[in-house]
């Protein structure tokens, strides 16, 4: 380990090749770690109920443990009365309103009808009651365009309809819910397919890891001036609920992925790493490779094409990303 104050954590040594290491930890977005902790929560949560299917969890910022323990209960409780992969007239969601009775022990079952240019369907909403009367849930496959219509069976009889527009005001479209579980058909024992928080924000993976790569060039280059040069090589370390896809670290060092199409339909269009890459032909040559560690996956490792010092290929152990000069990528696994 190097101690020097600006140098890079370690000067690594394998097969007589030695190289400077630089290892960068991405801390968890806001948000993201209790995402995480939550999504466990439900998957534990569930894992006592014996009926077939699955469910999508979307949640809002509001919710708490006792909103998913909660949810659980209700899920329970409507596939104790529905068998989901027989019933193809209705889709179900299980609700945690915004503003739910302070003792959770009243609940209530909206049932109401789509009408679209697709057809027809029912929604029904299993719910703890809410103390504003307001209700909604949060489809995942949502078709509804401004000209359907919503018809509203009412509990004390009669039927009426109404816009998607005008439906809003009955609270069935927005966003005032803590939980909206979509329940669907699965055929085994029912778990948690994937959960949600439903003020999406965009990621900042990208950003980070070139802010990140900035710092170490920066330790490297100082290494390098003072000890001789080496190939540099830096390390990130990621492990949370909203890890960089791969697509993300490409995008890092080569570009944001950019999409070219032509007026004309018979040449078709393309999707390229473009502008913004960290890696290029005149700059940041001090690092040769960045290498990316993600929730106890196998290793990626992104070789910087203009290095003035180049890492041997297949000297470490990682799925590899080599650039052509056409600007395709060659994929070592």
């Amino acid at each position: 380990m190097i101690s020097k104050k600006n140098n890079p954590d370690f000067l690594c040594s394998k097969d007589g090749q030695e190289f400077w290491v630089e290892v960068k930890s991405i801390d968890s977005p806001k948000g993201a770690q209790k995402s995480a902790i939550n999504f466990d929560e439900f998957r534990s949560g569930v894992a006592t109920i014996k009926s077939l299917g699955g469910g999508f969890v979307i949640t809002t910022l509001k919710m708490t443990n006792r909103d998913i323990k909660c949810a659980v209960k209700l899920i329970d409780r409507v596939l104790s009365e529905v068998d989901l992969n027989r019933d193809d007239k209705a889709r179900y969601f299980v609700i945690i309103p915004e503003d739910p009775v302070p003792n959770y022990n009243e609940f209530v079952r909206i049932e109401y009808q789509i009408i679209n240019n697709t057809g027809e369907f029912v929604e029904v909403l299993y719910s703890v009651k809410s103390q504003s009367g307001k209700y909604s849930r949060c489809d995942l496959g949502c078709d509804l365009s401004l000209n359907a219509k919503v018809k509203v069976e009412q509990v004390g009889g009669g039927t009426y309809h109404e816009s998607i527009v005008d439906a809003l005001d009955l609270g069935l479209l927005d966003n005032s819910f803590r939980v909206s579980v979509q329940l669907m058909k699965g055929e085994g024992k029912f778990k948690i397919f994937g959960m949600m928080p439903y003020e999406v924000r965009r990621s900042m993976n990208v950003v980070t890891i070139r802010n990140k790569a900035s710092d170490a060039r920066t330790q490297i280059k100082s290494a390098s001036d003072q000890m001789g040069e080496k190939p540099g090589v830096v390390i990130y370390y990621q492990e949370n609920f909203a890890c960089a896809e791969e697509n993300e670290i490409i995008s890092a060092f080569y570009g944001d992925l950019t999409c070219q199409f032509s007026i004309d339909e018979k040449k078709g269009s393309r999707l390229f790493y473009g502008c913004n890459g960290f890696f290029g032909e005149c700059k940041n040559t001090s690092i040769s490779a960045a290498i990316y560690f993600r929730n106890n996956e196998k290793p990626v490792l992104i070789y910087n094409h203009w290095a003035k010092l180049p890492l041997p290929q297949n000297l470490l152990d990682c799925k590899q990303y080599v650039l052509q000069d056409d600007g395709s990528f060659v994929i070592y696994e």
